[in-house]
């Protein structure tokens, strides 16, 4: 099961970076993997949404209007983009 919560997890950081990149903004926040996540049709997160009967749509519009808010830079890559603070702050397992 840890496997499997990594792998999604790569890949939901993988997806967050995509979406910093398409928003032109220097570094991929922890709503830039929210958003992947929500997005993403078989991730756990969507999963519980879909149970709870909460709109996963209208949590999307939020997150990318927050997401609308960092500031952008006109050329960004794959290669310079940063992982923020936030974001390894609370991807980091402390015991």
């Amino acid at each position: 099961m840890n496997n499997n919560l990594t792998n999604q997890l790569i890949e939901d950081i993988d997806s967050a970076i995509s979406l910093s990149l398409y928003n032109k903004n220097q570094e991929v926040q922890l709503s830039h993997v929210i958003l992947a996540m929500i997005t993403n049709t078989n991730s756990t997160i969507n999963r519980i949404l879909d149970k709870l009967n909460i709109d996963s749509k209208t949590i999307e519009l939020e997150i990318k209007s927050y997401n609308n808010k960092y500031p952008q830079v006109s050329t960004i890559t794959k290669e310079s983009i940063k992982i923020s603070k936030n974001l390894i702050n609370n991807i980091t397992f402390k015991p």
